[in-house]
């Protein structure tokens, strides 16, 4: 029997079908969802209550072919219907699943709503919506304190609209980012279950409990949209928002909150943080020379400075790397301040300090840093991956931002750090102390 022809109240004729999908809708959490497909590529939605998942998990294994009977079909009368179908399928424990060969069952099942196609779904959500185009940017950002948001833009074709889907919650934080940083380039991708709504008389998508993702699916519609970029410059974006004030308030943590993170699940995400730094470690450099096209450091050869990628370079940029201890009222951690971030924070570029001050020596830390030890400041941080740095900071520092609070350098958080030699620069500057009766505190 075939999904197509299954119809309410119909007998429970024995049906072939691979498990496509599984998700619970957190709306009802009564209710288990799956969704098989059959050789024919016909989709049937399937629901099961939530106390006999536990059963079902034992012996349906996701990807997997089955020959199922002793269901009952039922007509749909649910909203966010993966498959425009009349009837869907009702499993309890008398259902009997036997694992067959997986002699031609797709893989997947799309239902993919073309561009012009999408008003008519505008805010009518009993059918959701597959939609499939290239990726040409992303926006990490947060809704809530407690749901991850991923903005997509996905152009159909050369020609076509471009229309921005909204990732929400675990369907965003499971997107698989890195894959679409290093994928090579059309990145095509494929989004289903999604809701069609309006914002500001746009229309956009929006991620649904049942939404899955993919990149560059093994399917014919995203091949040919690639095929149709080809040679095109492609690049992808991936950014934060670009409204200043909102980034300095977005995705707001502590240093304890940030603490718990993994990062491989938030690849990307900024966050900010209002902290300080509580000591710079002296046993590692705070400038590098960097390749004016590509930043990487510079090697030396014979007399001059290199780049792997592009050669001998005269005139090097000189970059910040600074690695420090962070601190706020929760937690103490090690982070590196990069070039963008330190020239904020001291409001000196990186080669005014080396070239026009005088603090040549990269091992030796400047006066001017040890002065921002304790200021209070709104940090930018993304997580550190451990196996992509040699240092053994957790966090990186993109950005810093102004504070409303005091901004006073704490005694108490560590001695200064005396350079191992005597620098005129050094010896001619006096750190000033603000002393507030709101100094911001630090822990030992």
């Amino acid at each position: 029997m075939n999904g197509r022809d299954i119809s309410p109240g119909d007998a429970a004729e024995p049906i072939e079908v691979r498990v496509v999908r599984r998700w619970i809708p957190p709306e009802t959490e009564i209710e288990c969802w799956y969704l098989f497909v059959d050789r024919n590529g016909d989709a049937i939605q399937v629901v099961a209550d939530l106390r006999d998942v536990e059963h079902f998990n034992v012996i349906i294994t996701l990807q997997s072919c089955y020959r199922v009977t002793n269901y009952i079909c039922e007509n749909c009368r649910y909203t966010g219907k993966i498959a425009p179908h009349c009837a869907i399928i009702r499993i309890g424990k008398a259902a009997m699943f036997l694992q067959i060969i997986d002699d031609g069952f797709p893989s997947h099942y799309f239902n993919f709503v073309t561009y012009e196609n999408l008003r008519a779904r505008l805010n009518k959500h009993r059918l959701l919506t597959d939609y499939v185009g290239k990726v040409e940017s992303t926006i990490d950002t947060l809704i809530q304190s407690d749901k991850d948001c991923l903005k997509i833009k996905l152009l159909e074709d050369p020609s076509g609209e471009v229309i921005e889907a909204t990732l929400l919650g675990e369907v965003a934080t499971s997107f698989d980012k890195d894959a679409l940083r290093h994928a090579p380039c059309p990145v095509i991708a494929a989004l289903t279950s999604m809701e069609v709504v309006e914002n500001e008389g746009a229309l956009q998508l929006k991620s649904t409990s049942a939404t899955h993702t993919y990149l560059d699916p093994n399917i014919e519609q995203a091949k040919a949209i690639a095929a149709k970029f080809q040679g095109e410059n492609t690049e992808i974006e991936h950014s934060m928002s670009g409204n200043k004030d909102d980034e300095s308030e977005r995705n707001r943590a502590t240093l304890a909150e940030l603490l718990e993170k993994v990062p491989k699940h938030h690849t990307g995400t900024r966050f900010t943080c209002i902290a300080s730094i509580k000591k710079i470690d002296k046993r590692r450099s705070w400038y590098y020379k960097g390749c004016t096209e590509c930043l990487k450091k510079l090697k030396p050869r014979g007399h001059i400075m290199a780049c792997t990628d592009h050669g001998d370079i005269s005139k090097p940029r000189y970059m910040y790397c600074v690695n420090v201890t962070i601190t706020d009222h929760t937690k103490s951690a090690s982070a590196i301040f990069f070039d963008e971030a330190m020239t904020s924070l001291l409001q000196t570029e990186c080669i005014k300090m080396v070239v026009d001050q005088g603090y040549t020596d990269p091992n030796i830390i400047p006066e001017p840093l040890h002065s921002m030890i304790g200021q209070t400041r709104i940090f930018q941080i993304e997580l550190a991956k451990p196996a992509g740095y040699k240092s053994s900071a957790r966090f990186i520092i993109n950005q810093v931002f102004q504070t409303t609070l005091p901004t006073t350098i704490t005694l108490s958080t560590t001695p200064a750090l005396s350079p191992s030699t005597t620098s005129s620069k050094l010896t001619g500057v006096k750190r000033k102390l603000l002393r507030s009766q709101g100094a911001y505190q630090t822990l030992n």
